[in-house]
């Protein structure tokens, strides 16, 4: 789930509508749609090459592995197919012969801001300020200062339509846009208590991260604003 819903569904990029598998000392495992990015770090259990597996078919496969014990898996590196065995019941799938972009272009090697929340209340001011942000292209702004950050929709320009959260910033004051859907299917996915955000500035990558899983990484790219 954690890399599974930064996948595209777009079928006409099928590239992007996959889960990479890259397979060196570790095990990375990551997704994007152009917009948003998702990527997970993990021990490597077995030999393999790198693969991308169709996001569809892994999201169909998570229901069945969520109800089952042991799960099998294989590869057939001539038909360039893999398999799952469930208990009595066997999945398979083509992989998707198409080149993953260069993700690793996209994580920031620096930041000038770190700003981290409760994400409960976070999920819940962004539901908040959602309600005006509908009807604004679904920009909500976070704005940063020493008393923590400014939530409110794009041009509201009404104190009524703003909320404030306690938080832990530290380095430059940062205002930041976001197409609240993708910070609320993020919140909504991770688990945890807090969230860490780092910022570089406005119009690039801003990286998410979690307190319960430090192998996780989430990008979303912010929106242009004046």
């Amino acid at each position: 789930p954690l890399i599974l819903f930064s996948a595209s569904n777009d079928e006409t990029r099928p590239g992007l509508s996959g889960v990479n598998f890259l397979s060196n000392d570790e095990l990375v495992i990551v997704s994007t749609d152009g917009f948003r990015l998702s990527l997970i770090k993990t021990k490597k259990e077995m030999k393999f090459p790198s693969m991308l597996i169709p996001a569809d078919f892994l999201r169909e496969l998570l229901q069945y592995i969520k109800e089952a014990g042991e799960t099998l898996f294989s590869y057939s590196e001539k038909e360039k197919v893999v398999s799952f065995k469930i208990e009595e019941d066997e999945f398979f799938s083509r992989l998707i012969d198409e080149d993953f972009p260069p993700f690793e272009k996209v994580i920031p090697s620096e930041k000038k801001t770190t700003i981290k929340l409760e994400k409960e209340d976070f999920l819940r001011n962004i539901k908040l300020i959602s309600v005006f942000a509908r009807e604004l292209s679904n920009v909500v702004i976070l704005e940063t200062d020493e008393k923590g950050v400014t939530i409110y929709a794009k041009n509201t320009g009404e104190d009524d339509n703003k909320t404030v959260q306690d938080a832990q910033v530290e380095g430059e004051k940062q205002r930041i846009a976001f197409n609240f859907k993708f910070l609320q299917e993020f919140l909504v996915t991770t688990k945890g208590k807090t969230v860490t955000i780092e910022v570089l500035r406005s119009d690039a990558p801003v990286v998410f991260k979690v307190d319960s899983n430090p192998d996780f990484l989430h990008i979303i790219m912010p929106v242009r604003v004046q």
